[in-house]
C-alpha cells in the first residue's frame, strides 16, 4: 500500500473512521457494525477491546445530564462481560462514553466518582441489577433512576406471553 499522509503506516482506517466504528457499537452488534464498515464482526471486537483496554481514566468531556449504565458481552455465551456507560444526551443515538473490564459494584462506584461534574447528572437509566442501583444511590443520590427501555419491554412481553 502506498503511504498516505493522513494514515499511520500499516493503518487501514483513519482516526475519524475508527471513532465512527467505536460509536456505531453503542447500539449495534459487532457483526452489524462490521458489515457496515466492510469488516468482520471479530475485527470490530478487536478494535473495541484494544481501544478501551488502553483507557485508564474516563475520557475528558463534560458530564451528560442523562447516562445509561449497562453491560455487554464481548464473547457471547462465555461470560466475558464489560461495564459500559453511555451518554444519552441525544436519546435516539446513545454515545459510548466509557467501557470497563469489570461490572462489580465497587468498580461502578469508582467510575461514578470520577465524573467531572456529578451534580449535572439528572437521571441514570440501567437494568434492574441491584449493584448498579446501590452504586448510583451512593454516589449520585440526587438523580432519578430509570429502568432502561429494553428491560421494560422484555418484562412486559414475558407478562403478556403468560397471560396469553
Amino acid at each position: 500500500m502506498e503511504p498516505l499522509s493522513w494514515l499511520k503506516p500499516y493503518q487501514r482506517l483513519t482516526e475519524i473512521g475508527h471513532q465512527a466504528l467505536l460509536n456505531a457499537t453503542a447500539d449495534r452488534t459487532f457483526k452489524a457494525v462490521g458489515e457496515a464498515f466492510g469488516r468482520s464482526g471479530q475485527n470490530v471486537g478487536v478494535h473495541v477491546r484494544n481501544y478501551y483496554s488502553d483507557l485508564p481514566e474516563l475520557p475528558e468531556r463534560s458530564t451528560s445530564k442523562l447516562i445509561d449504565i449497562d453491560e455487554i458481552s464481548l464473547a457471547k455465551g462465555k461470560g466475558k462481560y464489560r461495564l459500559v456507560v453511555y451518554d444519552l444526551s441525544v436519546p435516539w443515538r446513545p454515545q459510548l462514553f466509557y467501557m470497563h473490564e469489570s461490572r462489580l459494584k465497587e468498580e461502578v462506584i469508582s467510575i461514578l466518582n470520577k465524573l467531572s461534574d456529578p451534580d449535572q447528572v439528572t437521571a441514570v437509566a440501567m437494568d434492574m441489577w441491584k449493584g448498579y442501583k446501590t452504586a448510583v444511590e451512593e454516589v449520585l443520590p440526587h438523580v432519578t433512576i430509570v429502568i432502561d427501555a429494553f428491560h421494560v419491554i422484555q418484562a412486559s412481553t414475558k407478562a403478556l406471553g403468560k397471560v396469553r
